[in-house]
């Protein structure tokens, strides 16, 4: 094509331009704003402001879906911006798009409100407590209650028991205890040891009695006690001598045997 044509088509583009001049006045329309400012005249002089009426396009958006139980975001406005390469603009669109699926996703899997899942602002739901979880609790705080108040008893008793030394005090000898127990026996033969009647006690005192060696026995020596050797007759430490070679003849041969069955 010539570009330095100049026919009927640029004749037709010429015309239909408007920023030309008017040809007639008389035919010439009156602006939309001086229009508006000439009808509201009156009202901007009493000083009433002009409503306007909502948009219904966005009050008709639903915030419910069928089968949904929590509100709809309401659709992101792409634009594109200038300069950017429509290439780059649909795939920030395209970006864009899968991040709305992914939190969908993860809210659904997870049971999260995901705000805005970049900062990482988290909400999760509360769920209800079933029947059995709760009755658990409940015996579960009962149990924790009765075993402070046993522990509180026990730190109780063991102040109790304690004593509280002041500064300062000397003690040079233990406490005396001048009362009885309330159920103890008051027979003092029973309450100190060796003047109790026990039945081997009562066995040596009758061989003691009916032995004729037994006024030979030192005045000096009392139930119980041993001699030495040395002051014993030639046929008893025979009898002792040959009682001792037996008993360690018979923990030798024990000890043998533990060694071999080892």
């Amino acid at each position: 094509m010539d570009p330095f044509y100049n026919g009927e088509r640029k004749q037709i583009h010429q015309k239909t331009r408007q920023d030309e001049a008017p040809k007639n006045d008389d035919t010439q329309e009156i602006p939309r704003k001086v229009q508006y400012f000439m009808d509201n005249k009156e009202k901007f002089k009493q000083g009433k402001k002009q409503k306007f009426k909502k948009n219904k396009a966005k009050d008709t958006f639903q915030k419910l879906v069928p089968g949904q139980t929590r509100p709809l975001d309401a659709p992101p406005v792409f634009i594109q911006k200038k300069k950017e390469k429509e290439r780059d603009f649909l795939n920030r669109v395209d970006n864009a798009t899968q991040k709305v699926l992914l939190q969908s996703k993860l809210s659904d899997h997870y049971g999260l409100n995901i705000e805005d899942i970049d900062q990482g602002d988290l909400t999760k739901k509360k769920k209800s407590m079933s029947k059995s979880r709760k009755e658990k609790l409940k015996h579960k705080k009962e149990k924790m209650k009765h075993k402070k108040h046993e522990r509180d008893i026990d730190n109780k008793e063991t102040e109790f028991l304690k004593d509280d030394i002041q500064f300062g005090e000397v003690v040079s000898a233990p406490p005396i205890l001048t009362s009885k127990p309330r159920k103890a026996v008051r027979d003092e033969q029973f309450s100190k040891p060796g003047k109790r009647s026990l039945l081997l006690k009562e066995i040596i005192l009758a061989n003691s009695a009916s032995s004729p060696n037994s006024s030979l026995r030192s005045s000096n020596r009392e139930i119980g006690q041993t001699t030495k050797r040395k002051n014993l007759s030639m046929a008893k430490q025979q009898v002792m001598d040959a009682e001792r070679q037996k008993a360690i003849d018979m923990y030798r041969l024990m000890k043998n045997k533990t060694v071999k069955v080892s």
